[in-house]
Formats: structure tokens, C-alpha cells, sequence
């Protein structure tokens, strides 16, 4: 049986593929590349990235999954072997990805060195909120007093390692809320994309 994966797996997957092959967009969001089973004339499968279904659009190499392309396309001697290569790009994808995420919260962390514990713990709290958390949120879940989670945030803010935004509600006042900022390699600061929190 083949092994299961989500559509954040098959991203995985296909953000290695690309090194090799910058697949085109095709119609309806399916992504199109070169055909791993024949070249000749030259032609295209479409593969869908949620799932990593592909479809030949010559109509005569048939279609399959994210393990028939991987097989298919590196010559792999038997499809389990196939099934176990792309398992472990997904694994080594992952790691390379948490490996990153690290090097730039350590990255982080090492701009408020000189900084008061209550900064730091402040800062842990934003960065398990990619997402945005309002101030009210921010200010209860931080156990601080006033005058000292208004400091630490004036800090992080003035670090470039937090950013805050007003949004506006309807029918209600607005609220600000409070998103980390990534730091890009090189310890620029890189903002993070923010989503809404309703």
C-alpha cells in the first residue's frame, strides 16, 4: 500500500522538484510538466498540486500519482523504492525548512540579548502568533504589568522584530494587532505576510 500524504507533503515534494524542473501554469491551477515517459514530440503532463495526480495530455502515456511521476521521470529500478524516495525528500524538505525556522528564531533571539527577561518572554509570546493577536489578547496572555508590557513592546517595535497594525471592524471600534517580523538571512528584517484574526 502506498504511503498517505497531504497536500502540504506533495508542496513539500514539488518545492524539490522544481530545483530540476520549473514546472508552468496550467489551467484551473494544475501545474505542467515535461512528460517522464516519452520525449518524443515533446509534450506535457498537467498535475494537480493538492493531490500530485498527473494526466499526460498527449493522451497516450497515461496518468498517475505522485509516486508513478517519481518513478516514471528518475528510472527507478521497482515503484517501492520510488515510494521511498519520495517520502524521504518530504522528510529531508521538513527538516531543511526547520533547520531554517531555527536559524532565524536563534537569529532573533540574539538581537534582544542585552535585553530585560520580560522583552524576551514577550517576544516568545508574538512569535507563537504568526498570525497576528490583538493587543487585549497580547496583554493578558503576557502576565505583565502595564508599564512594562508598554516598554517591551515599544522595544520589539523599535528591534524591527514586531509590527503592529489597526484593523477595522464593522461596526465596532477598530483594534490593533500585533504580528512578529521575520528577520531574513543577512539579520534584515523581513515582514511577515499577516492574516486577520476575526
Amino acid at each position: 500500500m502506498k504511503p498517505d500524504l497531504s497536500a502540504e507533503d506533495i508542496s513539500l515534494y514539488l518545492q524539490h522538484l522544481v530545483t530540476g524542473e520549473t514546472p508552468r501554469a496550467g489551467r484551473d491551477g494544475l501545474l505542467l510538466f515535461r512528460c517522464p515517459v516519452r520525449s518524443q514530440p515533446p509534450h506535457d503532463i498537467s498535475m494537480d498540486s493538492r493531490t500530485g495526480k498527473w494526466l499526460c495530455l498527449r493522451g497516450m502515456c497515461g496518468r498517475g500519482d505522485i509516486f508513478d511521476y517519481h518513478w516514471i521521470k528518475f528510472k527507478i529500478p521497482r515503484q517501492r523504492q520510488a515510494e521511498n524516495a519520495v517520502v524521504n525528500i518530504i522528510r529531508e524538505t521538513q527538516d531543511s525548512i526547520r533547520k531554517a525556522e531555527e536559524a532565524i528564531r536563534a537569529a532573533r533571539y540574539g538581537t534582544i540579548e542585552d535585553c530585560p527577561a520580560f522583552v524576551k518572554s514577550l517576544l516568545r509570546l508574538i512569535d507563537r502568533h504568526p498570525s497576528g493577536i490583538s493587543r487585549r489578547d497580547f496583554q493578558q496572555k503576557a502576565h505583565l504589568p502595564a508599564q512594562q508590557f508598554r516598554k517591551a513592546l515599544r522595544e520589539l517595535e523599535r528591534r524591527s522584530l514586531m509590527k503592529r497594525e489597526r484593523q477595522k471592524r464593522a461596526g465596532r471600534t477598530a483594534r490593533i494587532v500585533y504580528f512578529p517580523v521575520a528577520l531574513a538571512p543577512g539579520g534584515r528584517s523581513e515582514q511577515s505576510s499577516p492574516e486577520s484574526e476575526t
